[in-house]
């Protein structure tokens, strides 16, 4: 299902821990919270603000923190 990014939550290089919100996103008048799986270092953030996205788009690139 299509939507749209309402918000980024984190900048590149950031550290994070798992459950950290990432960004969120609108689909069909719905807003949902996309958290960090693990923690890690935000190497970069693909999407913006607006960008209307589809099943399976990139939206953060990760990198595992040891």
């Amino acid at each position: 299902m299509p939507g749209t990014v309402v918000e980024t939550r984190v900048k590149a290089g950031e550290p994070i821990k798992k459950g950290a919100p990432l960004c969120v996103l609108s689909a069909m008048k719905m807003e949902t919270g996309l958290a960090s799986p693990l923690d890690a270092v935000i190497e970069r953030v693909v999407v913006a603000k607006g960008d209307v996205l589809k099943a399976g788009d990139l939206l953060v690139v990760l990198k595992p923190s040891n």
